[in-house]
Formats: structure tokens, C-alpha cells, sequence
């Protein structure tokens, strides 16, 4: 996962590599079959879909704040396939950890700001196949 084609193909040839070496000392066949499901992205920040959601954001009393996080996301699929979007946090606490939690108030703010991108992206133009 990396927004980087090139750093992502380098760190997963030398992973595939690593994993080789350590297959030959241990005398033992290895296959690797390399699938790409993710593919990383860079929005421009005048993007479309950027400024709906800054809109939303903002309407709702949240400050906006780019942030280049290299996960994963729906979001990821979403653009690979042509559909213009963003990925937003949503107030989730510990991320990816036992003690992961989202707050009631986190939860409602984040309906606030769904209900709110929704009526100012029915009034932005579209952007064009998500290019960013």
C-alpha cells in the first residue's frame, strides 16, 4: 500500500526476495503469486470532490486537514474504477487495535457531515472521472 508505484514494486521485490533466501536455506520450494487489489492515490487538493467535502466538513464546524495516509480504503476501489471520492476519517479511536472504538458523538457527527456532503455534492459539477 503505498502512494508510490515505484517505492511499492521496489519494497515488494525485495520482500519476494527475502522470502526466496529464506526458503533456500531452509531447502524448500517456494511460489509466489503477486496480486494487485490496492492501488495508492494522490488527489489534486482543488479536486471536485476535495473541495464537496471540505464544504461538508466545514458546514458541519470540522476543520479540514489533508492528510497522505498510505492505507487502504473503499475509497481506493472506488477510484480505481473511475468513481471520484475521498476517504474521510470518521472519529475512530486506536485505530486497528484491540481497544478500537468510535464514539456515539463521533457517529453523529460523521451522519451531520454524510447528509451534509450529499446535498453540496448535488450541487457541485462532476468531476471528471476522479482524475486527480
Amino acid at each position: 500500500r503505498s502512494v508510490d508505484r515505484d517505492r511499492a514494486e521496489t519494497l515488494t521485490t525485495e520482500m519476494i526476495d527475502h522470502l526466496q533466501d529464506a526458503a533456500d536455506a531452509g531447502e524448500c520450494d517456494l511460489d509466489v503469486t503477486l496480486e494487485r487489489m490496492i492501488e495508492g492515490y494522490r488527489i489534486r487538493p482543488r479536486a471536485t470532490e476535495v473541495t464537496v467535502a471540505e464544504e461538508a466538513l466545514r458546514s458541519c464546524g470540522y476543520e479540514p486537514k489533508h492528510i497522505l495516509t498510505g492505507g487502504a480504503s473503499d475509497a481506493n476501489a472506488f477510484r480505481a474504477a473511475g468513481f471520484a471520492c475521498v476517504n474521510l476519517a470518521d472519529g475512530t479511536e486506536r485505530n486497528h487495535e484491540p481497544t478500537e472504538r468510535i464514539s456515539t458523538d463521533a457517529l453523529e457527527g460523521m451522519l451531520e457531515v454524510a447528509i451534509a456532503l450529499i446535498e453540496k455534492a448535488g450541487a457541485a459539477p462532476a468531476s471528471p472521472g476522479g482524475a486527480g
